[in-house]
């Protein structure tokens, strides 16, 4: 496939934006950016890559016939220098390479709630973009605080938080302040559709959820079911598991338990949108879905997490208990035009751009193909950390003395390169947390 997709970027008479497709991963966004780009300026090509082109390709053969679409079964396209933009989302599983003549713009799949937590950072969820930084120019942020970062503390985090080793992009590296692409995408479908809002959706988090035990995503699952069942006699439901679990044995033994309800559909759509549409209330045990409802339809969520600990609650409720869960479930059901005041409200004074992200991204990657600027950018010169590391607890003694109070946990990128330096003299312990008197 590369050397098709070469061929086809060398012979492209318009400069060539590449929008590369990752299974589940701002799947329905990606493909709405490559129809939204001007073909009279633009040669817009979408790429999926092999491992996660199942559902993706699917759904490109029905939605993309007017733009060329190529399965890769690799991400490293550095050898193509015909390439003007490419847009990839932030998480990099494959960490895609392009040449150093191409811009590469990453989009945060959901709302920036990911790169912050209450009072301090959270690494195993920073590390998500950290790690794209030395691949792409661009970082998509759906609000100007990034969370409760302002701009300068990024610049002083994301240059701190880098080693220096191998190949790095340099130069300036752009912020901008876009706005959310994912709700806004689902704003515009469900006003062209005009569908009514007669579910409740239950939506749980990836099972891959640190903050939960393999026995409390289960049991979670059965409280959200039962709750809706037992306080919502006549409403339909829609159960939808996250797209990377629908392989995983427990959610097909859940599935298989459950299927023979009228009331309940499991929805196994790559896209989310149908769902969202017709939702009434959205329910989840954590899932970052909720907030990309909450924001593009003004209608609430509630999480139920009967554990403490990492939620944020917003743009609806956060609950402990089945009975409480029950009565907001009723409450919302029955005062959704109340509550979508209230939602609104918050909408309107915390997330910058409603409305505006699609157009904002398709000038910005105009701006980069043109070497433009943008008065709504924010750009900073990038500064690679480096240091004469002659043992792993320089590098513990340096990541504690340059990350903020409380973020104490090593990202892959930071422990995959402490092993290749120190392969025989640092064996690393797991879970990956510093503590005082550990030995690495």
């Amino acid at each position: 496939m590369i050397n098709d997709f070469k061929l086809f970027c060398d012979k492209s008479d318009l400069p060539v934006v590449v929008i590369l497709v990752e299974h589940g991963l701002l799947e329905d966004v990606l493909f709405a950016v490559a129809l939204k780009i001007d073909q009279t300026e633009f040669n817009p090509v979408v790429v999926l890559t092999e491992s996660r082109a199942r559902l993706s390709r699917n759904f490109a053969n029905g939605k993309l016939d007017s733009i060329p679409v190529f399965v890769s079964d690799t991400v490293d396209f550095s050898s193509i220098d015909t390439i003007s933009v490419a847009v990839v989302s932030d998480i990099d599983y494959d960490r895609p390479a392009f040449s150093y003549k191409t811009k590469v713009i990453a989009c945060p799949h959901y709302f920036s709630e990911y790169m912050a937590s209450d009072d301090n950072i959270t690494l195993n969820r920073l590390r998500l973009v950290t790690r794209l930084l030395p691949h792409c120019d661009a970082l998509f942020v759906a609000q100007a605080e990034l969370g409760n970062l302002n701009y300068a503390e990024c610049e002083k985090l994301f240059n701190n938080v880098l080693p220096a080793a191998g190949q790095r992009r340099e130069g300036l590296f752009t912020l901008i302040k876009g706005g959310y692409l994912k709700a806004d995408l689902v704003r515009e479908r469900a006003e062209a559709e005009q569908v009514e809002k007669d579910i409740v959706l239950i939506a749980p988090t990836s099972l891959s959820m640190r903050n939960f035990t393999e026995e409390q995503h289960q049991n979670s699952w059965y409280v959200m079911l039962q709750s809706a069942l037992n306080s919502l006699p006549d409403a339909k439901i829609i159960f939808r598991f996250h797209p990377f679990n629908w392989e995983d044995r427990l959610v097909k033994k859940f599935m298989d338990e459950f299927s023979g309800l009228d009331r309940v559909v499991f929805d196994t759509n790559p896209s989310t949108i149908p769902s969202f549409t017709r939702a009434k209330v959205y329910l989840t045990n954590c899932s970052a879905g909720r907030i990309t409802f909450s924001i593009a339809t003004d209608i609430p969520n509630i999480m139920y997490k009967p554990h403490k600990g990492g939620e944020i609650a917003r743009f609806g409720f956060l609950v402990r208990s089945q009975l409480e869960l029950e009565k907001t479930l009723r409450e919302c059901y029955s005062n959704s035009s109340l509550m979508q005041k209230e939602i609104l409200k918050q909408r309107e004074s915390e997330v910058l751009g409603v409305g505006k992200s699609f157009e904002i991204l398709l000038d910005s990657i105009k701006a980069l193909a043109f070497s433009e600027d943008r008065s709504y950018w924010t750009s900073f010169e990038r500064r690679y950390v480096s240091g004469d590391w002659s043992s792993a607890h320089d590098w513990r003694e340096w990541w504690k003395s340059t990350t903020l109070p409380g973020a104490n946990a090593i990202p892959d990128h930071i422990r995959e390169y402490l092993v290749s330096i120190f392969p025989e003299g640092a064996p690393i312990p797991l879970p990956l947390v510093f503590h005082e008197g550990d030995n690495i």
